[in-house]
């Protein structure tokens, strides 16, 4: 690995020279080279000479090339080299060593690679008009492109593009990294590259979008169970249920649901081996969440409280001795029961969903004006405006499936 390493250092270092210096020439690190240059191809440009100027001096250059071939010292570069010092002979690495330089590259590695794939999801969303503001630029750009390509022959359109990309490249880019306010303020590119969705981010803000239609206003819960998160302090862990579920802040548990509530989800329709799935179950101001895994996994469930139909207590198998000790949850969109079960103190579990979410629920329902909003999401139909089906943070009740 460390001859692999050595063998494409060195291979690319030319070309990355070549990189810094063509940057370094355009943020004018040595205005009078820089200023010839920007003149010279300004004047070729003009003259519709950019291709040649191209072509010469990629043939330059391998002229160059072939002199020293040839056994000619020509020290001529059209970019100033960079001479690194030496490394001292090699020593023999300990394991220690050897394992930082593993973890070292790797680390390269995968910044380099999470940039890239950052950059193409960026592409990607533009062209799939995932920020339509983006998206519309190009397609007007691309439009205006094309009708001026059926009006205007080639070579005055490669003299305006030529002239354009000349004040662009050497003189407004320039002031741009020059000074980073002026960026932020005036560059609309900038900022619409920074603004364009990676595939996590876009995700997100569709389920985001999803669970905000089941969210229940504040102004209808009242007494004890109403929390006003802007004037507590969030605590670690609720931030890090909310971000398991992709909930807001404003979406933590009630009081007494904190910890959660162990339980088994119970599906009857399988074998007694391959039934039974622990987790826990959370209760917050518009959802009913059960948590069977920590990480993001359609394992998890979000029961939001409007798609409730039918809350009872329940005896999954009738062999079991007593009153049971599970709860059946039915929702709308799906003639599927959810059985929790397993729970201790099953009937105050059952009270507390009922009085901090059932109860509130009802009431709001049947005041028209605290949820003016209910009929309206009725009319949307279940199958619009939903997740990515290839990102499942976790389960909406009538859309999970137990395939395992």
């Amino acid at each position: 690995m460390k001859e692999n390493i050595k063998r494409f250092g060195t291979e690319a270092k030319p070309y990355v020279n070549t990189a810094k210096g063509i940057g370094e020439l355009l943020a004018w690190k040595s205005p009078p080279y820089t200023l010839i240059v920007f003149i010279v191809y300004m004047y070729s440009a003009c003259q519709g000479w950019i291709l040649p100027a191209l072509l010469f001096c990629l043939t330059f250059r391998l002229f160059i090339n072939y002199m020293r071939y040839r056994g000619w010292n020509v020290g001529f570069n059209f970019f100033e080299t960079v001479e690194e010092a030496k490394e001292t002979e090699d020593k023999e690495l300990g394991v220690s060593d050897r394992l930082n330089l593993v973890v070292s590259v790797a680390k390269r590695v995968q910044n380099f690679l999470g940039e890239v794939a950052d950059s193409l999801e960026k592409i990607k969303s533009v062209l799939t008009w995932r920020h339509p503001e983006a998206s519309r630029k190009l397609f007007f750009t691309l439009l205006s492109a094309f009708i001026a390509s059926c009006i205007l022959p080639t070579g005055q359109i490669l003299y305006y593009a030529g002239i354009f990309l000349g004040f662009k490249l050497f003189l407004i880019d320039y002031v741009y990294n020059r000074f980073p306010r002026v960026k932020r303020k005036y560059d609309s590119t900038y900022r619409l590259w920074q603004e364009l969705p990676t595939d996590i981010q876009y995700e997100k803000r569709c389920v985001k979008s999803e669970i905000d239609k089941y969210i229940l206003p504040q102004s209808s819960w009242s007494g004890e169970t109403q929390v006003d998160v802007k004037s507590e302090q969030v605590s670690t862990d609720d931030r890090t249920f909310c971000e398991l579920f992709s909930l807001p802040e404003s979406e933590c548990p009630l009081p007494g649901w904190h910890g959660g509530r162990r339980c088994t989800l119970i599906n009857r329709e399988k074998s007694l081996t391959a039934a039974f799935k622990n987790g826990k179950l959370f209760l917050t101001h518009s959802f009913l969440c059960f948590e069977r895994t920590k990480v993001p996994s359609p394992k998890n469930i979000v029961i939001p409280l409007t798609d409730i139909v039918r809350l009872e207590k329940a005896k999954p198998y009738g062999w079991i001795p007593g009153g049971g000790m599970a709860i059946e949850i039915a929702v709308v969109g799906t003639d599927k029961v959810l059985v929790f079960g397993g729970i201790l103190n099953r009937d105050d579990l059952f009270d507390s969903i009922c009085e901090g979410g059932l109860t509130k629920l009802r009431e709001a329902i049947h005041d028209d004006s605290s949820l003016p909003w209910m009929e309206a999401r009725k009319k949307i139909k279940r199958s619009q405006r939903l997740a990515p089906k290839y990102f499942k943070p976790f389960s909406l009740a009538h859309e999970y499936e137990d395939s395992d």
